[in-house]
């Protein structure tokens, strides 16, 4: 099951990461919104994620 959590959620944020990357933000906002939830830190241990993020939602500003 911890195998397949983390294949999810690296799949889901690689989608987000991309979606941000192409100027998506609100789709991208919506993929990575998980990465603030508890615990979820350990499925982004570069940051990444939550990096893209931040700049979805600043670009939905």
């Amino acid at each position: 099951m911890h195998t397949a959590t983390h294949t999810y959620f690296g799949w889901r944020f690689a989608r987000g990461i991309r979606a941000a990357g192409a100027g998506q933000h609100t789709r991208a906002a919506r993929l990575l919104a998980p990465v603030e939830r508890p615990g979820m830190r350990h499925y982004d241990p570069g940051g990444d994620a939550q990096t893209m993020l931040d700049r979805a939602r600043a670009g939905l500003r």
